[in-house]
């Protein structure tokens, strides 16, 4: 499995990340004896694209004789580095994305950067919305976000987060979400404040 994972990476995208650096455990693995579909659970250490995550199904599928599809079920422990692309292909820009607020509510996160919303001021949390807007967009599913999406929403399960100094009262905000299946880091620029409120509002485990 080990070989499998390191073959699907593109180490040459992700220079803090060495493959020795790769941890894998294998939590569980059945065929359903009916589809012939290998059900397998992994936990890793680090972040993988939903390009990533079909590259390494179609390994395994490959490997593994006598099976007509691989169920991949991702999970994450101790996580290090950034999201680690696959071999030669290119490397998915963060989406301008709506995602679910603590508590099960509304609450918007968008992407910035050149062509994004004007930047504003400090807007404390309201209710359930932390930033951005109420949803009323209907939900995407992990896997189907590309680079192309734009706006979207979506849910899924909050495993980590970070933030970058980017200048006296703004950071950049990476937040990674996982559906147990792939993962997704959604960026925003925000001011410390809202990045307070992250903290706050935000721990690990939220949906």
């Amino acid at each position: 499995m080990q070989k499998i994972l390191t073959e699907s990476i593109d180490f040459s995208k992700a220079p803090d990340f060495k493959p020795e650096d790769l941890e894998v455990e294998v939590m569980s693995a059945a065929v359903d004896c009916d589809s012939l579909v290998l059900n397998i659970a992994l936990r890793l250490n680090f972040i993988v694209s939903a390009e990533t995550a079909e590259t390494i199904r179609t390994r395994i599928r490959r490997t593994v004789p006598d099976i007509r599809d691989v169920d991949l079920t991702l999970t994450y422990k101790d996580v290090k580095g950034s999201e680690l692309p696959p071999p030669e292909k290119k490397t998915r820009k963060p989406a301008a994305a709506n995602g679910s607020g603590a508590g099960g509510g509304a609450g918007g996160w968008n992407g910035g950067g050149k062509g994004g919303r004007k930047r504003r001021g400090y807007r404390p949390v309201k209710g359930n919305i932390i930033l951005g807007s109420a949803i009323s967009m209907e939900n995407v599913a992990l896997d189907e976000i590309d680079s192309e999406s734009g706006t979207v929403a979506f849910e899924g399960e909050l495993f980590k987060k970070e933030a970058r100094t980017i200048s006296e009262d703004r950071k950049l905000a990476s937040l990674y979400v996982t559906n147990k299946k792939t993962s997704i880091c959604v960026k925003a620029f925000v001011h410390n404040q809202k990045w307070d409120d992250f903290e706050e509002h935000l721990p690990d485990g939220s949906q």
